[in-house]
């Protein structure tokens, strides 16, 4: 069975083991409404996914095979996007069966798409550092817990959202930034040897998920200033 295959599989037993397990971890839990409980078992297996695969992607990237920025490969950069294809294909399902944010869906399919297309081989170098933005998404899915638990505005959210917001920016817009300016060049240097298509879906593709991580930068600031007034964040400080 190919391993997207299993993957895929995996990430929905996952989903269902966490409502299983859930009821006796929390007991808020089952007093949620019906799609809340849902949302809250897709966030325990989005961050089993981001834990995993941030690993992963970490041990992949010295790999020499992947020297070559453009058309470098390696079984081990195989294994990392299999599971990370098998994942955006369950995100994808979750999102059109749950449908609740676009934009969400709109990351999923373009996600699934890149990944999938770097078995060609293409650009295996930039997906093991771009899946590196999945460190901060655990801490992402705290925060809503914390929510849902009814801890919101207390200490350990506050503590966690410190960390989200400093993982987020140095992964995702620092870090990555840094990396979309090599993809760029990259795409630059082989734009006669790859057919016209391709550069393009890569080009909007990176220009897309750029623009969501600085989206979702501005909405947990947001976040962040309601659940903890100027007033308040002074006063845990003292």
């Amino acid at each position: 069975m190919p391993l997207i295959l299993r993957s895929f599989i995996v990430f929905n037993l996952t989903n269902a083991l966490s409502s299983f397990l859930s009821p006796y971890v929390s007991k808020i839990y089952p007093t949620l409404p019906r799609k809340t409980k849902h949302a809250w078992d897709v966030r325990f297996t989005a961050t089993l996914f981001a834990s995993t695969i941030s690993y992963l992607a970490w041990l992949v990237l010295d790999k020499p095979g992947l020297q070559d920025r453009a058309f470098g490969w390696d079984p081990e950069a195989g294994v990392l996007l299999s599971i990370a294809c098998g994942y955006f294909a369950w995100d994808v399902f979750e999102s059109i069966t749950w449908y609740e944010d676009p934009g969400y869906l709109a990351h999923a399919i373009a996600c699934l798409i890149i990944f999938g297309a770097s078995f060609r081989p293409f650009l295996a170098y930039y997906a093991a550092r771009f899946l590196l933005w999945e460190i901060s998404t655990p801490f992402l899915h705290i925060h809503w817990w914390l929510d849902k638990t009814k801890q919101t505005g207390g200490t350990y959210q506050f503590v966690n959202g410190a960390i989200l917001m400093t993982l987020f920016m140095a992964v995702r817009l620092i870090y990555g930034g840094y990396q979309s300016t090599q993809f760029w060049r990259t795409l630059g240097e082989i734009r006669d040897k790859v057919p016209l298509p391709m550069l393009v879906i890569y080009g909007v593709g990176n220009i897309f998920l750029q623009g969501l991580n600085w989206y979702w930068f501005y909405k947990m600031i947001a976040a962040m200033r309601k659940r903890f007034p100027a007033k308040d964040i002074a006063e845990k400080k003292q």
